[in-house]
C-alpha cells in the first residue's frame, strides 16, 4: 500500500497537536500514512506560522524579482534549502528554479532588478583583495550595487563575501580558543570598519545639506 498523497488541513493541524502531546515522529508517520519528511515539514511550518499556514490557496502564489533574489542570496550565503522553504512557506520548486536560473546566467537576468551586476561572472581575486573589497563594501553601508560596478563582482558573490566575513569574526569572538590578543585585534578591526562606515554616512549627510542650501538659495 502506497503513502497517502496529501493530508487535509485538519489532518495537518491534528498531526501537529499530536506532536505537542508527545507522539514520536515515527508514530506520526505511521498514524497519518506519510513519510517522515512530510511530518517534519508540517511541524516546522506549524511552529513558524501557526495553523493558518495550512489554509488552502485559492490561486498560485506569485513572487517578485526582489523576493527571488533574496531567497537565492540567502541560499548562496549558506542557509539550507529547508530553512528557506520553511521561513517563507514556499514550494521547493520555487527555490530550485531560482538556483537553476542563477547557474545558467542568461536566464537569471529576468529575475534580477540589478541586471548585469547580478548575473555577471566575477573576476578572480586574491584572498587579500577579497578582504579589501568586502571591507570597503561594509564601510559603505553595504552598497552592493556600487561595489559590483566598481570591481566587476557579481551581486551574490559580494553578498556571500560580506556574510562570511561577518560570521567568521563573530565565530572567532565566541571561540574560547581564540587568544585575548586576537580578539582584541578583531574588535579593533570592527571599530575601524564602523568608523569608516560612519564617515561615509557623514559625507552623505554633508552632501545632502549642501544640496538643500543650494535649493534654498535658488528659492530666494
Amino acid at each position: 500500500m502506497g503513502r497517502k498523497a496529501k493530508l487535509s488541513k485538519e489532518e495537518k493541524i491534528q498531526l501537529c497537536k499530536d506532536r505537542e502531546k508527545g507522539m514520536k515522529l515515527s508514530e506520526l508517520a505511521i498514524k497519518y500514512d506519510v513519510n517522515s519528511t512530510t511530518v517534519k515539514q508540517c511541524i516546522n511550518l506549524y511552529k513558524k506560522h501557526g495553523c493558518s499556514v495550512f489554509e488552502e490557496k485559492v490561486r498560485n502564489s506569485t513572487y517578485t524579482k526582489e523576493f527571488k533574489q533574496k531567497i537565492l542570496c540567502e541560499y548562496l550565503s549558506g542557509k539550507s534549502k529547508n530553512e528557506i522553504i520553511i521561513e517563507y512557506n514556499i514550494n521547493k520548486t520555487v527555490l530550485n528554479n531560482c538556483i537553476k536560473l542563477y547557474n545558467s546566467n542568461k536566464e537569471l537576468t529576468d529575475y534580477d532588478p540589478k541586471g548585469e551586476f547580478y548575473t555577471m561572472k566575477s573576476k578572480k581575486y586574491t584572498k587579500q583583495e577579497k578582504y579589501n573589497i568586502t571591507k570597503e563594501c561594509i564601510e559603505n553601508n553595504k552598497n552592493y550595487k556600487e561595489i559590483c560596478k566598481k570591481y566587476y563582482v557579481s551581486y551574490p558573490t559580494i553578498y556571500r563575501w560580506v556574510n562570511n566575513f561577518e560570521k567568521s569574526l563573530e565565530d572567532k569572538l565566541k571561540d574560547n580558543n581564540t587568544s585575548v590578543e586576537a580578539k582584541h585585534e578583531i574588535l579593533l578591526k570592527l571599530k575601524d570598519i564602523e568608523i569608516e562606515r560612519l564617515k561615509a554616512e557623514l559625507e552623505i549627510l554633508k552632501k545632502n545639506e549642501e544640496i538643500m542650501d543650494e535649493l534654498e538659495k535658488m528659492g530666494r
